[in-house]
């Protein structure tokens, strides 16, 4: 099957206040977002060892998280789920990067 990889870049120092990420109603594991996490427009190297997580909101008031990866280069990629895209509309979703000491920081996103 055909996975298609949008790459964004998310900045812990200054609001993402809209990113806007096309997907197609009804997909199923076919769309992934690769985020490269900076602060104030200098990549952060997120450690591989933490967990990344999208939580997303349905128009429908519906929310889940969902389980992504940190990559070897220290991006994270997170997948658009087919229960994110099984409704219409717009869905809120932020990113969560959690350490392995149980910090955590959390970057908007919306599609």
């Amino acid at each position: 099957m055909i996975q298609t990889i949008k790459k964004i870049t998310l900045d812990v120092y200054k609001p993402n206040l809209f990113k806007l990420i096309v997907a197609k109603q009804g997909d199923s594991n076919s769309r992934f977002l690769k985020a490269t996490i900076v602060n104030d427009g200098r990549k952060i190297d997120i450690p591989i060892t933490a967990k990344a997580l999208i939580n997303a909101s349905r128009v429908d008031g519906q929310a889940k998280s969902f389980e992504g990866c940190v990559n070897a280069d220290g991006t994270v990629t997170v997948p658009l789920t087919h229960w994110m895209l099984e409704v219409g509309g717009v869905v809120l979703c932020d990113i969560s990067i959690i350490g392995a000491d149980k910090s955590s920081i959390q970057l908007d996103c919306r599609f």
